[in-house]
């Protein structure tokens, strides 16, 4: 009776396996809001799951069919996972027999954007961004207004601007023609006008945390989550306004503490703006932000208009914040990338 049984469990659980990987490509191709619970949890801790009870199924049954579900969780994990690509590009760095000094020099004419979150006003965290050699640099849960002052005049002397709401800032050198926030503490909205002459839009947001729960059987959880993405989802759409219809904007950079890991329905917006995700783009390590010391979630991102080209991005430690600070590297095209 076991040897009957083993059989038809030796088929019936691969294909259970397979089914489930299908269901979760369907909700994140999808994004439904009903199922955001699901769709926040990062993709390689579904192949993880998948991927381990192939081994198991293998194991115990010893089939073909085992064999082949384990292989294609390993492909799924290896090429759907967003963490793969700056892995992928950290190793052929790894790999250069030629490196520079240090990982975060760049080129001559290279301007560098910096974004990251202070946490309850802290100073020190702010101060971060002064070793970075920054050219524009978004704080989120920033300082005192005093405190951003100092640390303007500290990166660019006279010369240094400041935008500011209630809990965020955007410092740069230049001049801002426009800046607004708009009914949010934490976003700025800011154009730049960099000291040659050229135009940015600069977006700095800062949402609300929202991420998995263990909680999953709570019908509460569910509905927070979703109507979190229902609201930042809006907040976003806010943001860009009117861009994307076809009217001559100059470059444009949405960035800071996005609260939600890529892939999500939030960033759906953008990418139909025309923005793209700096990380995919030119991301030279791990990517995630959240937690510090062992980031799990790419929470914290950099979205950049076609007329953007970016260099570099990576993230660094710090102690003095909850977040990896984020770094991206860019220069203004002549001409706007085809999408």
């Amino acid at each position: 009776m076991w040897r009957s049984a083993k059989k038809i469990l030796g088929s019936l659980v691969p294909a259970v396996l397979l089914s489930f990987l299908v269901a979760i490509l369907v909700c994140r191709l999808n994004q439904w809001d009903l199922v955001v619970p699901l769709t926040l949890i990062p993709f390689w801790v579904w192949g993880s799951l998948g991927t381990l009870s192939s081994v198991v199924s293998w194991l115990t049954f010893r089939n073909a069919a085992s064999f082949a579900a384990f292989a294609i969780w390993i492909l799924a994990t290896v090429g759907l996972s967003e963490e793969t690509i700056g892995i992928a590009r950290e190793l052929r760095y790894a790999l250069r027999t030629e490196k520079p000094a240090s990982r975060f020099d760049r080129d001559r004419g290279v301007l560098r954007l910096v974004t990251l979150h202070c946490c309850e006003r802290n100073e020190t965290a702010a101060r971060e961004s002064l070793s970075l050699a920054p050219d524009i640099v978004f704080l989120q849960g920033t300082p005192s207004e005093d405190q951003l002052e100092e640390i303007s005049t500290e990166l660019f002397g006279l010369d240094g601007i400041t935008a500011r709401s209630e809990t965020g800032a955007i410092i740069a050198r230049g001049k801002f023609v426009t800046q607004s926030s708009p009914g949010e503490p934490g976003a700025v909205h800011a154009r730049l006008r960099l000291p040659d002459g050229d135009l940015l839009d600069l977006s700095n947001v800062n949402f609300d945390r929202t991420l998995p729960s263990w909680r999953l059987w709570s019908a509460d959880v569910w509905d927070d989550l979703t109507l979190q993405r229902k609201g930042h989802r809006k907040q976003i759409r806010r943001y860009l306004g009117d861009y994307g219809n076809g009217e001559a904007y100059p470059p444009r950079f949405v960035a800071g503490h996005f609260g939600t890991p890529p892939g999500d329905d939030i960033f759906r917006p953008l990418a139909r703006a025309g923005l793209r995700d700096a990380y995919r783009l030119r991301g030279k390590d791990w990517g995630n932000t959240y937690p510090p010391g062992y980031p799990v979630y790419r929470i914290d991102q950099v979205w950049a208009s076609p007329e953007i080209e970016v260099i570099a991005l990576r993230t660094r430690f710090s102690d003095q914040t909850p977040h990896r600070i984020v770094i991206c590297d860019f220069r203004l095209r002549a001409e706007p990338e085809e999408p």
